[in-house]
């Protein structure tokens, strides 16, 4: 999970710089996207993936992530998943956690 917390991080040093056009554009890039799709291919897709403690928070990161960019049906599968099991990061840095957990998963609908 650490490249999609990776490009979180990157992507709220927009919002800090208060670049908002920059922070819009950044998850629509191709070459963010594909690392974060790999990402994921090596952690929650993997066949060799094992649940753990870890499992909620590293699915609501990818589903922030795939969210962001625009990657809907894969966002939707993630939240279907979380079910009730949202956690504070990395929805906090956009409101509330669960009003933009919600917000999010009735966008992906």
């Amino acid at each position: 999970t650490i490249i999609a917390q990776a490009h979180i991080e990157r992507w709220l040093s927009y919002l800090i710089e208060k670049d908002n056009a920059g922070a819009e554009a950044y998850f629509r890039q191709p070459e963010v996207k594909n690392e974060i799709l790999a990402a994921a291919g090596r952690c929650i897709y993997s066949r060799l993936y094992i649940p753990s403690p870890y499992t909620v928070q590293e699915r609501n990161y990818f589903a922030f992530c795939f969210w962001l960019c625009y990657q809907d049906n894969l966002a939707y599968e993630e939240f279907v998943k979380i079910g009730s099991c949202v956690t504070e990061f990395p929805w906090i840095y956009m409101e509330e956690p669960l009003t933009a957990f919600h917000r999010a998963r009735n966008q992906c609908w």
